[in-house]
């Protein structure tokens, strides 16, 4: 193990500059319509596997991600062994980590040193380069390890993973009984989550982006619904009597004191985008926990602008869709691109199952299970067929994948 503990010395300098490349908010909007593109036109690609390792471990990249951990990759030739040194992203930068992997060249396969079972090939599907941990025995994907793009100018893989996972659009579904009044949103209120150019043709103006911070948190930028309508402000102004005492007045009407007036005209102040769930603006933080369609928030910080949700507040949301033309469903991200292990480890049991089950409703397919084929009747976009089309290579590896994580 000299070797990983050699690597993982010599690039730790290399990874403060990466991770201070990752502090931004949102995404380069040409760049978020390359990304989008490619996405799509990949997902009906073939799946094409490297079957010469000493090609394959040539042609990788230096460092690789699981959506949680990114990896600097060597290969010893004197061990003959891949050698995967780890750090975890936290709060805008690489750490390192006791995190790691070792596949040692067994024959012609090269196998993780702790489990036999698993196997490691360089496969491409369309754009995607993949390193497939699978189970030789069964067949079944463990892993997926995807390329760290420094190509990419303003994100890095890793925020591309939370973009592709977590963007899109949400609604409302509870906030805490003790909310302020005029900060409750309606229940048309919505947040929108995801690079501007992906959400502005949907007659939405300026959604506010968001860039992950690690630990289930998410910073968002001073995006914001500009479009929305703002209130009547009233008048407010200060009038001195025949004596020079000063009146505090509010459409004509005097108030008691000045610190009345001072509370009147900050609480009705226009605020810019006016409040409501879509107005995020910051830096605001949230903490979040995730649901089986959508996620539990609370506000960790806002800085000096009033609107819901406030400091401290917790409030669920429900997503409705991604941002991914013409694919529905709340987690559509799992029939455009390969999924990891990393970015799913944060969904629940019933989160995994759903986006599951979608891979095979956007094909038609039928449930036997009576609810899940009741909940996909209900929307709108499923079409059951009588005779199913056939998943795509890059479904086909997430349903291996996906079906892994549900049984464990």
């Amino acid at each position: 193990m000299t070797s990983m503990k050699r690597m993982m010395a010599m690039t730790a300098l290399a990874l403060v500059t990466l991770g201070s490349h990752a502090q931004r908010e949102g995404q380069n909007p040409e760049y978020a319509k390359q990304q989008l593109e490619q996405q799509l036109a990949a997902r009906t690609s073939k799946l094409v596997k490297k079957t010469n390792y000493k090609k394959w471990v040539d042609d990788i990249n230096v460092r690789w991600e699981d959506g949680e951990y990114m990896y600097e990759v060597v290969y010893d030739e004197e061990e003959k062994a891949l050698l995967m040194g780890a750090w975890k992203w936290n709060q805008y930068r690489w750490e390192p980590t006791e995190q790691g992997y070792r596949f040692a060249l067994k024959g012609s396969r090269l196998q993780r040193s702790d489990n036999a079972k698993l196997v490691i090939d360089y496969e491409t599907a369309g754009t995607w380069q993949m390193l497939v941990v699978r189970n030789s025995k069964t067949g079944n994907v463990e892993d997926i390890f995807l390329p760290e793009k420094d190509a990419a100018p303003t994100e890095t893989q890793f925020q591309q993973d939370a973009q592709d996972l977590l963007g899109g659009v949400y609604r409302l579904r509870s906030i805490e009984e003790n909310a302020p009044n005029d900060y409750r949103p309606s229940d048309e209120d919505k947040a929108y989550f995801g690079s501007v150019w992906l959400l502005e043709s949907r007659e939405l103006k300026d959604p506010g982006a968001f860039l992950y911070t690690g630990n289930c948190q998410l910073q968002f930028g001073d995006g914001r619904m500009k479009y929305v309508e703002q209130p009547p402000m009233p008048k407010f102004e200060v009038r001195a009597d025949e004596y020079g005492r000063p009146h505090f007045m509010m459409d004509d009407v005097e108030l008691p004191d000045e610190a009345t007036w001072n509370r009147e005209r900050e609480e009705r102040m226009p605020r810019p985008g006016y409040g409501g769930h879509g107005a995020l603006m910051g830096p605001t933080l949230w903490s979040y926990q995730l649901t089986a369609d959508g996620m539990k928030v609370h506000a960790e910080l806002q800085n000096g602008v009033r609107y819901y949700p406030c400091f401290g507040q917790k409030f669920e949301l429900t997503k409705e869709r991604g941002y991914y033309e013409g694919i529905d469903g709340v987690w559509p991200v799992a029939s455009v691109r390969p999924l990891t292990r990393g970015m799913l480890k944060q969904m629940t049991k019933d989160g995994l199952q759903l986006m599951l089950n979608e891979i095979y409703a956007r094909h038609g397919q039928s449930f036997k299970d009576a609810a899940t084929q009741t909940y996909f009747n209900s929307q709108s976009w499923y079409k059951k067929a009588k005779k199913p089309s056939a998943l795509t290579a890059i479904e086909q590896l997430n349903v291996s994948m996906l079906k892994g994580m549900i049984s464990q």
